[in-house]
């Protein structure tokens, strides 16, 4: 029993230590995600240059949320006790630079904004009804009996719930874009006026 009980120990002690305290296991362990997230940030900017501008608006704020899904990931695989202090920097700093090309985004590119704010809502609002209904199983609990058996009716119920969020999704951005995109040109105009003081 005592030797089951340090065998225990011991592997809690490796596992302790093999936890991404510093900058160089946090680097290691999650470079592919870093490479990822550098991947899509280029292709936030460089889509928005496309001929076709139509394309590449959609396109730029595609890769701007795959950028911030990325990055969220990122954030949940930091330690919460970090030893190191420049992996405690390296959070900082990477946080501080998806937020400025976020805000560097909705202001330099605000006409994608104004045109295109109807889709964060669908895609905020679809996602969460979505994983409410799969989490509680909702759909079950409203008809009785198990939908994803039948793959017509589970694909019909789909493509509604979409159309139906979709035009709910055009009212809200119809009421909240115009506050949104004066606070943005607000914002804008006062960034540039602190650059020509200097």
């Amino acid at each position: 029993m005592r030797q089951k009980d340090k065998d225990s120990s011991v592997e809690s002690n490796d596992s302790e230590i093999k936890k991404p305290n510093s900058l160089s296991d946090y680097i290691e362990n999650n470079s592919k995600l870093i490479s990822v997230l550098g991947v899509f940030t280029a292709l936030t900017v460089f889509s928005y240059n496309l001929t076709i501008k139509p394309i590449g608006n959609i396109l730029s704020f595609v890769f701007l949320t795959i950028t911030i899904i990325v990055w969220l990931e990122l954030w949940t695989k930091f330690p919460p006790k970090p030893s190191s202090w420049r992996l405690i920097l390296f959070e900082n700093v990477l946080s501080f630079s998806v937020l400025g090309i976020i805000l560097y985004w909705l202001l330099a590119y605000r006409e994608i904004w104004r045109a295109i704010l109807v889709f964060p809502i669908w895609v905020l609002t679809i996602t969460l009804i979505s994983f409410l209904i799969t989490r509680f199983n909702l759909l079950e609990k409203i008809t009785g009996f198990k939908i994803a058996k039948y793959t017509f009716i589970r694909i019909l119920f789909g493509l509604t719930l979409m159309i139906l969020i979709y035009f709910f999704s055009l009212f809200v951005s119809a009421i909240i874009s115009k506050p949104i995109n004066d606070a943005f040109d607000s914002m804008s105009i006062d960034i540039e006026n602190i650059i020509d003081l200097k």
